[in-house]
């Protein structure tokens, strides 16, 4: 029979993000991000973002959190110490921890602009301006190291090597239908997997 597993009490207002790192559950609300494992309460993050959160990310034991105002907050998994933050200059629309790079984390832009922070030094390592004018909606991790998806608002798809910043591959979903999401295939075949506004799942053959 199926059922809920666990409940636990309610939060003062909507969810606005949801993250998981081993058995901890990651769920922002307001500008607050708190902390269970199953029912319990391990933390409450609190103090640093002035507006609601609207993306969180794990790095290992380093959970990111982004609010509306633009501010990227790195804080230590359970406690909830905070490590740094930093402002790219802009609101970020989406974000991804590149796998194998230690401590940063790629952020897009509602520009097209991407940037690549290390959150330990709190320094900007590159900025990635590919003259896109669109935002970036979602980034996806590719099964080849340095290999990352990008897709915009405007309907595009991007396969962008970090190491030298070039475009490997460019895309595009029908009517400019924006991308809402991405994954790759690692089971198998290259195949990249789209989610558009539209509910539309159009799958992408890279071999």
């Amino acid at each position: 029979r199926r059922g809920p597993v666990w409940g636990g009490p309610p939060l003062p207002s909507g969810i606005t993000a949801l993250g998981s790192h081993e058995d901890y559950t990651i769920i922002a609300c307001g500008s607050s991000v708190y902390v269970y494992r199953r029912a319990e309460l391990l933390a409450t993050l609190t103090g640093e973002h002035e507006a609601p959160v609207r993306h969180l990310l794990t790095m290992g034991s380093t959970l990111i959190s982004v609010c509306a105002q633009g501010l990227v907050v790195a804080w230590q998994l359970p406690d909830g110490a905070v490590i740094c933050q930093v402002h790219a200059g802009f609101t970020p629309t989406a974000l991804l921890h590149p796998a194998t790079y230690l401590n940063k984390v790629l952020l897009g832009s509602p520009s097209g602009v991407m940037q690549l922070w290390n959150m330990r030094s709190r320094a900007r390592v590159h900025e990635f301006d590919r003259g896109w004018g669109s935002a970036v909606t979602a980034l996806a991790q590719s099964p080849a190291l340095d290999v990352v998806a990008a897709g915009l608002a405007d309907g595009r798809l991007f396969l962008i090597n970090l190491k030298y910043d070039t475009t490997l591959l460019e895309l595009r979903h029908d009517d400019g239908d924006a991308v809402r999401s991405l994954a790759f295939r690692t089971d198998g075949p290259a195949w990249l997997v789209s989610g558009a506004a539209s509910g539309a799942l159009p799958p992408w053959p890279l071999g």
